[in-house]
């Protein structure tokens, strides 16, 4: 059986950040299975097999048991293909994971009459080319075959794939520059302001940015406005216990304007939160999260709560200088 996770050492989540220092060139070519985090031991379904965790014994591995060693380094976290829970993998070999219940998705597309999930996927219905629901809309694959159509934004077929007019600017290159994928600050509560002020004593955050495999996106605004929109999985954990999710995001990466930044961003409804927070307003809708991670090393983020029918209001926030 699996462990939950019931009080994560924060300083054991922060990571050396090396991507810039290990980035590709963008002549270089990445492949997907360089970035995929997520634990791929699920049947054809997307069910859980089991392999690679514990059965439920104190006792030391024996030879013929699963070790998630075989796949992961000892104190590697990395996140399940449900977009919501993590796993740790011990010194031991024995998997440690959360056991969060994930939030139905928060974003739905309709298409021609259907309505989709955030991230499904399905075919265009001309014979070759299949799209996904992402966070601004449709995207779908650019296939060339007899009848083939153009609906939405492009969805990328892999990480090497190119999007705008610059060479190297890709879904792959977005990941491996990302400065770092972990962050530890200080957690502030917004407790000064006189519309429903936070009470809460100010804490320590620990958010973590992972990419599980999932789809990428080029938006094409203008000839020479290219973005990438990726699938990712967003946990934020507060040392206070009042937010420990693991959450179904987007990162988004301009290549285009004076700010050169990655954006990670989701929405849960309040009732769909692991931590104990609970917005101290009448009729709390949803809360959203959010975080900045310039290429210089500085990062900021903020939990934030609607209250009523569109009261927008931060519950707390982060900054990190760069280095």
């Amino acid at each position: 059986m699996r462990h939950r996770l019931s009080s994560l050492s924060l300083s054991c989540l922060l990571l050396t950040a090396c991507a810039c220092e290990t980035s590709p060139t963008p002549d270089a070519a990445v492949t997907p299975d360089a970035f995929v985090e997520t634990d791929a031991r699920e049947d054809d379904a997307g069910r859980d097999t089991g392999e690679g965790t514990d059965v439920g014994s104190d006792a030391p591995l024996t030879p013929d048991a699963p070790s998630c060693l075989v796949s992961h380094g000892a104190g590697e976290r990395y996140p399940l293909a449900d977009h919501c829970n993590f796993c740790e993998c011990g010194a031991d070999g024995v998997e440690t994971c959360t056991e969060r219940t994930c939030a139905p998705p928060f974003t739905t597309c309709d298409f021609e009459g259907s309505d989709y999930d955030y991230g499904e996927t399905f075919d265009l219905g001309d014979g070759c080319n299949e799209c996904v629901c992402a966070p601004s809309g449709i995207a779908c694959t650019r296939r060339t075959c007899e009848g083939a159509r153009e609906e939405g934004a492009i969805l990328l077929e892999d990480l090497n794939e190119g999007c705008g007019p610059r060479a190297g600017f890709t879904a792959g290159n977005v990941l491996a520059e990302l400065p770092f994928d972990t962050i530890e600050a200080p957690f502030l509560y917004e407790r000064m302001r006189e519309t429903y002020p936070e009470t809460r004593a100010d804490t320590t955050l620990s958010l973590r940015i992972a990419y599980a495999g999932g789809f990428a996106v080029c938006r094409l605004e203008a000839e020479d406005r290219a973005a990438i929109d990726m699938e990712v999985v967003l946990e934020w954990q507060t040392a206070d216990g009042a937010f420990d999710e693991g959450i179904h995001a987007y990162l988004r990466k301009n290549d285009f304007g004076f700010l050169d930044a990655w954006f990670v961003l989701s929405t849960l409804p309040v009732g769909s939160i692991e931590g104990t927070y609970t917005p101290a307003c009448p009729l709390p809708r949803d809360l959203s999260f959010s975080a900045q991670i310039e290429r210089t090393g500085a990062a900021s983020g903020s939990v934030n709560k609607t209250c009523e029918a569109d009261i927008g209001l931060t519950v707390g926030s982060f900054e990190v200088a760069a280095p």
